[in-house]
């Protein structure tokens, strides 16, 4: 079984928000609700060990595919992926898997792009999409 099967696998057998599968080996998995788990991820401990994972993620955004990019992660699966989200992934030779492509991420309530795939509009690349993300996080006061 690919490392990317094995964290799909591990997604859609658990509650987690998303699983990081390095060499067979389930390197975290962690739960929490958009961008942030993934964030929290690429900025921890486990940092230096992400190049050459594989990541299943609930949702890929560009906002995370941005994040996947940063990380050196060579393959990301998604239930549900975004057209942005996958040309950010194809542009940068991650391999990308998906059961569903949508034009955007959405949110409901108020309706309208997501705003994390806001806040990353018109990044010129993962690095200032990063640089986005923990500026918006820090701005509401919310530790990575």
């Amino acid at each position: 079984m690919k490392d990317w099967e094995l964290a799909r696998q591990l997604l859609e057998q658990s509650d987690a928000a998303l699983v990081v599968v390095k060499e067979g080996q389930e390197l975290t998995r962690e739960s929490g609700r958009g961008v942030l788990p993934l964030l929290r991820v690429v900025t921890g401990s486990l940092s230096t060990e992400l190049s050459g994972a594989a990541l299943a993620d609930k949702v890929i955004g560009q906002a995370a595919a941005f994040l996947a990019v940063r990380a050196g992660l060579a393959v990301v699966f998604s239930p549900v992926m975004s057209q942005p989200g996958l040309e950010v992934l194809t542009a940068h030779g991650i391999e990308a898997h998906y059961e569903t492509l949508v034009e955007n991420i959405m949110r409901q309530e108020p309706y309208g792009l997501c705003l994390m795939e806001q806040t990353v509009a018109g990044a010129s690349g993962p690095d200032e999409a990063f640089n986005r993300l923990v500026s918006f996080f820090a701005d509401k006061g919310i530790s990575l």
